[in-house]
């Protein structure tokens, strides 16, 4: 039985964003500066500027969305 296209699958896998909760993450900020082609954590609205991309497309489905500033590139 198929649920295709009522039910879509999609991911995010965004790396650090800018958070209360990862505000103390010295390491990881510091990598992110350093190595992260975008030099530095995502803002919560840029995340969720790609799940509302994700769900007004009735497209995609079975796709993982890397939001990591391009740091998977390095």
């Amino acid at each position: 039985m198929s649920f295709v296209p009522a039910i879509r699958v999609n991911a995010i896998a965004p790396g650090l964003v800018e958070t209360l909760m990862s505000q103390d993450w010295h390491a990881a900020r510091a990598l992110w500066r350093e190595r992260s082609p975008m030099g530095r954590g995502a803002q919560p609205e840029e995340i969720s500027h790609v799940a509302s991309m994700l769900v007004a497309s009735g497209y995609l489905t079975g796709e993982i969305v890397m939001a990591d500033g391009g740091l998977n590139l390095t």
